[in-house]
């Protein structure tokens, strides 16, 4: 069959090799580092740089304005000159009452010289400004008028009624006080205009008579 035994083992090696470079893989060592794996680029891939500074927030409160430095400038009882500013407000909480006006900004300035007077109508529930010269009847402030009608209620029947009662039993009370104060003023009107050479007369009295 075979001439020698070269030819038989010839004859018994295989086609091709059991083991090559390309099959044989040693087996990692305990010790040894894992290659790193990178992804393949390809030409959709960028770089992205993110922010390194946090971004800052918006504020309600940068602003600033000037001052309106509102309130009263001439209290009650004091000297004003013409065209003097006797309170600077926002929004008519005092009203214009007599010798005064009010400009576009609800600032109360005097029209003539005189003395500054804050009364109070309680019937209204409203503060007035005005300037007597000299020829204005008598004025009540508001404590003054607070003060009658305290006077003018009775306590224990007052204590006896509830909720509307004590409401409407206030407002005659008012009412009552406002036509005694009206009443009043016209008596002092009275003796005023009898009067010569003591007080300033204005054509106003005439006609409140």
């Amino acid at each position: 069959m075979f001439r020698s035994l070269g030819h038989l083992a010839t004859a018994l090696r295989p086609s091709t090799p059991l083991f090559t470079s390309r099959t044989l893989t040693p087996f990692p060592l305990a010790f040894s580092t894992p290659t790193p794996q990178f992804p393949t680029l390809t030409p959709f891939h960028h770089q992205i740089r993110h922010a390194t500074k946090k971004a800052g927030g918006s504020t309600k409160n940068g602003r600033s304005s000037n001052p309106k430095m509102r309130g009263f400038k001439r209290h009650d009882g004091t000297l004003v000159k013409t065209g003097s500013i006797i309170i600077r407000q926002k929004g008519a909480k005092f009203h214009l009452g007599k010798n005064v006006n009010m400009g576009r900004d609800y600032t109360i300035h005097a029209l003539i010289p005189g003395r500054v007077k804050v009364h109070y109508d309680l019937n209204l529930r409203r503060r007035y400004i005005s300037v007597d010269d000299g020829s204005l009847e008598y004025l009540p402030s508001r404590r003054e008028m607070k003060i009658k009608l305290i006077n003018k209620i009775d306590v224990p029947h007052y204590l006896s009624l509830k909720g509307a009662d004590r409401l409407e039993y206030t407002e005659e009370k008012i009412q009552e006080l406002m036509r005694e104060e009206e009443k009043a003023r016209l008596e002092m009107l009275k003796q005023r205009v009898q009067v010569q050479g003591i007080r300033k007369f204005n054509l106003a009295d005439l006609t409140r008579l």
